[in-house]
């Protein structure tokens, strides 16, 4: 006799057989224990389909225990397993898989986990993850309410996939965290590239069916050379104090990056790694540059040699991008690798 007898019935979805994978588990007990700035409220991940409301009913049966657990954890601060596949999947620059629906975009998402591992998530990484879901929540609040005659949700996606590109995967994730909310600065950004997208997106389908074509990795591939530019002044989000390997999450603190600046990283990460490892060797041999600009490209090269998982910093961009240009006048560079 099948599982299922009717359409009314529950489907078992592959997301409800990971409830006992460890990295849900983490993230559970990750999200049970850590509190917002004011102390008062946190989130709550729905690590088995339904236990929110589990949770919701529990409490129910004591009046202040309702009133607590509305006040700490409303609904608006619940997060699925498939929200954190959707989320983190739209970060890392795959669009694509989260136009496929949330079931496969979640079965990909296992699969990058059982396949390259993570050490276990810590309070840090997980305020991280809140503050993405706050980006891409925002972000599909402002496309729905602009009206798109179709594909929003592939716009929400396309937009968080392309600020996690422009900006290197570096923006200040503790003041979203610390404000629960983005700046207004960033929504005027998000508004400002959405049609912008939307037109991008629709240029790059052609005569194809956009639907499907917003699935395929090709598609996000073209898309990355025509997203929309950053300009100063930029969202606070975006002016983080950069240092060389800085990690996204630092408060801003003196000078911050620009959009210039921005534009150098996503510069860099249009050159290969093999063209970044030939600045380093042929510059440094030649005296062209000096050896400790060699190291940052060497650097950059195995960030490109690891599919741009890390991105160069802003203080990197500048020295390497400069050695590159000394490098090519020089006439050192292959021609295949001048042209780049």
């Amino acid at each position: 006799m099948p599982l299922l007898c009717g359409s009314r019935k529950n489907t078992v979805q592959l997301a409800d057989f990971s409830a006992v994978d460890p990295f849900h588990h983490h993230i559970e007990t990750l999200a049970n224990n850590t509190w917002l700035e004011d102390g008062k409220g946190r989130w709550f991940y729905e690590r088995a389909r339904g236990s929110y409301l589990a949770a919701e009913s529990k409490a129910a049966y004591r009046k202040t225990d309702q009133n607590a657990f509305k006040l700490q954890t409303p609904k608006q601060r619940r997060l699925s397993k498939l929200d954190v596949a959707r989320y983190l999947s739209a970060w890392a620059g795959l669009p694509y898989r989260v136009c496929l629906g949330g079931q496969k975009n979640f079965q990909y998402f296992m699969q990058r986990l059982n396949d390259e591992p993570p050490p276990p998530p810590d309070t840090d990484w997980f305020k991280r993850l809140v503050a993405v879901a706050i980006l891409y929540r925002g972000t599909g609040r402002i496309v729905r309410a602009m009206k798109f005659p179709a594909y929003g949700a592939q716009i929400i996606a396309y937009i968080v996939s392309g600020l996690s590109h422009r900006t290197g995967g570096r923006i200040d994730f503790n003041r979203i965290w610390a404000k629960q909310a983005i700046s207004t600065e960033l929504e005027d950004l998000i508004r400002a590239w959405a049609p912008a997208m939307d037109a991008a997106m629709r240029a790059s389908a052609g005569q194809l069916n956009p639907s499907e074509w917003y699935k395929k990795e090709a598609c996000w591939a073209g898309l990355q050379d025509v997203l929309p530019p950053l300009a100063d002044p930029l969202p606070l989000e975006l002016t983080y104090s950069d240092a060389a390997g800085g990690h996204a999450g630092a408060a801003p603190a003196g000078a911050g990056v620009s959009a210039a600046d921005y534009e150098r990283i996503a510069r860099c990460m249009e050159i290969s790694g093999t063209t970044w490892l030939e600045v380093a060797e042929r510059g440094q041999q030649s005296g062209v540059i000096h050896w400790k600009v060699a190291g940052i490209c060497r650097s950059i090269a195995s960030y490109a040699a690891g599919g741009w998982q890390k991105k160069p910093s802003a203080k990197q961009a500048k020295p390497a991008l400069d050695a590159y240009r000394l490098v090519e006048r020089g006439g050192l560079l292959n021609r295949g690798a001048a042209s780049e």
